[in-house]
């Protein structure tokens, strides 16, 4: 009888695993490094695989803004650039659902991409 029990909590536990809905995805984070006068984290980006957004934060009142280099599959795609002014923007783009891609951030002041603020480039899927 206590086998019986057992066997039918655990494949009500099963059930209930397979009935339930299906985890979101985790978002992804990058942010820009120390360099200069610009400050640790002074840009950063939430990638949320969900839909696709890449949202830009402009996290420092130092006149910059924030450039995001991306690639799907390993193929670069237009970067996406913000000239911030603090707050933050969604860029909405469009990629195949699991699709790999790599991304990071940089600041940018006039123009001129201050590489030594770039992030490392961190691997999420859409």
């Amino acid at each position: 009888m206590l086998a019986l029990s057992c066997t039918a909590a655990v494949a009500a536990a099963a059930t209930a695993v397979v009935a339930s809905p299906a985890l979101a995805a985790p978002d992804y984070w990058r942010f820009t490094k120390a360099s200069g006068k610009y400050l640790d984290k002074a840009g950063s980006v939430q990638f949320v695989p969900d839909g696709e957004h890449f949202i830009i934060y402009d996290n420092a009142t130092d006149g910059a803004g924030q450039r995001v280099e991306w690639r799907i599959q390993g193929v670069q795609q237009q970067a996406i650039e913000w000239h911030g002014g603090s707050g933050w923007h969604d860029f909405n783009r469009s990629v195949p659902e699991g699709d790999e891609i790599e991304f990071r951030i940089c600041l940018m002041d006039d123009g001129v991409i201050k590489y030594g603020t770039c992030s490392l480039y961190l691997v999420a899927y859409a």
